[in-house]
């Protein structure tokens, strides 16, 4: 919180002049960063899509680091917002498709997550039902204090005499 805090307070005490290099500067590093992360969310959809769960798991850290200084960055531009209109129109433009290309990656990247958990579900689902299947089949039943229930099988039998059977 404390970055935030400072990266606001400093741009308050610059010139225009400085402001104004300063938020190409930041306008740059942003668009690096959303290059940076479209580049581990098309691994991390590949990495789903081979089913290769060390990779995607591995691809989480870098992930979160990379989206911290992405949002440090936007903080950054969103304290210098009132000098945007200083800026070069070929960066806005540039900022534009960047981000339109990241909110695109963006989205197909949950869209990929979306169809793996719905396919967790699904097997999760289908492993269930195979189970109690198996237990209908089997006629396996639990009596109220949990413990399998199977019938007379288990039961003491009296003829009704003092032998047992």
């Amino acid at each position: 919180m404390r970055r935030k805090r400072d990266a606001h307070s400093n741009v308050g005490n610059m010139s225009n002049a400085e402001k104004g290099v300063h938020i190409e500067k930041t306008i740059a590093t942003l668009i690096e960063m959303m290059k940076r992360l479209d580049a581990v969310l098309k691994k991390e959809g590949d990495a789903l899509r081979a089913m290769d769960r060390k990779s995607f798991l591995d691809l989480q850290l870098e992930k979160v680091t990379v989206a911290k200084n992405y949002e440090q960055e936007a903080q950054k531009l969103i304290a210098l917002r009132a000098n945007i209109g200083k800026v070069d129109d070929e960066l806005k433009k540039e900022l534009k498709v960047a981000h339109v290309r990241f909110s695109d990656n963006a989205e197909e990247n949950f869209k990929v997550l979306l169809r793996h958990r719905d396919g967790a579900h699904r097997l999760n689902s289908r492993l269930v039902k195979s189970a109690r299947e198996t237990l209908v089949k089997k006629e396996e039943k639990y009596d109220s204090s949990g413990k399998m229930y199977q019938g007379r099988r288990n039961k003491t039998i009296s003829s009704g005499l003092m032998d047992t059977v």
